[in-house]
């Protein structure tokens, strides 16, 4: 359990910094902010597991 919430939070900062690096405009923070969103409910549902 450990090992696969430790893999999700690599893999969303790995796609923020790519989205980061592409540019920022309001597509993009918008991308952010969903991608952020859909980690906190990941992060959630790893907790309660």
């Amino acid at each position: 359990l450990n090992i696969y919430l430790t893999a999700n939070i690599i893999a969303g900062h790995l796609l923020l910094i790519l989205l980061r690096s592409s540019g920022s405009s309001i597509n993009n923070l918008i991308i952010i902010i969903l991608m952020l969103f859909s980690q906190i409910i990941l992060f959630t549902l790893e907790i309660s597991m």
